[in-house]
């Protein structure tokens, strides 16, 4: 019986010793995704002004043809805005 139990539980140990042995970590990813638009709006804080987008979009990415930059409405002196910005692609 001590043979069998022996064998047994070397039979294990060898399974874990086994299984332990592999690469556990996650292969990184090291690809950087390319940012083709980007948008800041500002939006007033009171109703009196209008809100006020900026824009940038380059479809083609780096070289190839220019960006275009444009943008609506007109900042007002004085006001107060607040803001956000959206990355795409």
């Amino acid at each position: 019986m001590t043979n069998k139990l022996t064998y047994l539980f070397l039979a294990f140990a060898l399974l874990i010793f086994a299984t332990s042995c592999e690469d556990e970590d996650p292969p990184i990813c090291s690809c950087e995704e390319l940012v083709t638009r980007v948008t800041w709006t500002l939006t007033p804080t009171d109703a009196a002004n209008e809100t006020v987008q900026f824009s940038f979009v380059d479809d083609d990415g780096d070289g190839g043809n220019a960006p275009i930059i444009s943008s609506t409405g007109t900042l007002a002196a004085n006001a107060s805005y607040t803001g956000s910005v959206i990355f795409a692609n």
